[in-house]
């Protein structure tokens, strides 16, 4: 068993004020557990009890996906695997 992930991220484009960026990070940080609970209503989504919204991730975290993405020819991260 290899390691586990990194977390998924929301990601916004450079296009995107910062203001609002350091809005929605500081609405999922403060409704956090409001958020999970409203994923939690069905039993298929039960697999996220637990889970919690994180409003700070470091760039390094995501080495080992760029890396297995460049592996399988995958450079420039541009296409969804599978397409």
């Amino acid at each position: 068993r290899s390691g586990d992930l990194p977390n998924d991220v929301l990601m916004a484009g450079s296009h995107v004020d910062q203001t609002i960026i350091n809005q929605v990070r500081s609405a999922f940080g403060k409704a956090s557990n409001q958020l999970v609970n409203a994923i939690l209503t069905n039993e298929e989504n039960l697999k996220y009890s637990g889970m919690k919204f994180l409003t700070e991730v470091k760039d390094e975290d995501y080495n080992l996906v760029r890396s297995m993405y460049a592996t399988i020819g995958y450079p420039q991260y541009s296409d969804f695997i599978g397409d």
